[in-house]
């Protein structure tokens, strides 16, 4: 009928451009739609439904940086295991606009930009590289590219000396300390252990100092005590 011709046509006819939300009420309203759920469930169940990415299309690249932050905050607040391939992939897809290059990413602060104590996020993963995230300004501050020869699985910032982190590889035997500023080792260090590192953790031990520690496959424990 003429029903079915008018349905016919609409669906050939150009798809309609997505719509983007900019009002601020319902900017708000938005985002507070794609937050709650991942304060109540497991952040990366959410973001594997599949309505999920298409409400955040809706949104801005200011606050789609936002809300980038966000899940970052919330995987790390919740200590969610982030434990395969399938669900590192699903996690970046939505964080990757905190460290991606380009005019609505990451890659546009300098060093001289970062302000002290301003809220640094880091980044580090199958790129074997290292990525120093102000989370203030939602912009890739450093990248320390190629800091180890595998996959780096565990990072940490030092807290002894704030421009440094401290990266390990579970490929690998080796733990690396070094300068994101500066990518390099630059007054850092690297240690093995004696079978690959399982996981990796730092403890503040008093003004100045740091204990990182790995746990090696063999059961054993390595630890450093380091001093600015």
């Amino acid at each position: 009928g003429d029903d079915d011709d008018d349905a016919g046509d609409a669906r050939d006819g150009p798809i309609a451009p997505a719509m983007i939300v900019s009002d601020p009420k319902g900017i708000r309203q938005l985002v507070a739609l794609l937050t709650t759920p991942l304060e109540t469930y497991d952040p990366i169940s959410v973001l594997r439904m599949s309505s999920y990415p298409r409400v955040m299309t809706l949104l801005l690249p200011a606050n789609l940086r936002q809300l980038a932050a966000t899940i970052a905050r919330a995987v790390l607040r919740g200590e969610t295991r982030v434990s395969t391939p399938e669900q590192v992939e699903t996690l970046f897809k939505f964080i990757e606009v905190l460290i991606r290059d380009g005019d609505d990413g990451g890659g546009g602060v300098s060093l001289p930009n970062a302000r002290a104590g301003e809220p640094m996020i880091l980044c580090a993963g199958a790129d074997r590289g290292v990525t120093v995230v102000n989370e203030t300004r939602m912009r890739a501050v450093a990248r320390w590219t190629n800091a180890m020869k595998f996959e780096i699985t565990g990072a940490k910032f030092s807290a002894a000396s704030p421009d440094h982190v401290y990266v390990a590889s579970g490929l690998d035997y080796e733990l690396v300390c070094g300068c994101w500023t500066r990518q390099a080792i630059a007054g850092g260090f690297s240690f093995r252990g004696d079978s690959r590192l399982l996981g990796m953790a730092t403890s503040e031990a008093g003004a100045g100092k740091d204990i990182v520690a790995a746990w090696c496959e063999s059961g054993n424990l390595i630890a450093a005590r380091v001093e600015r």
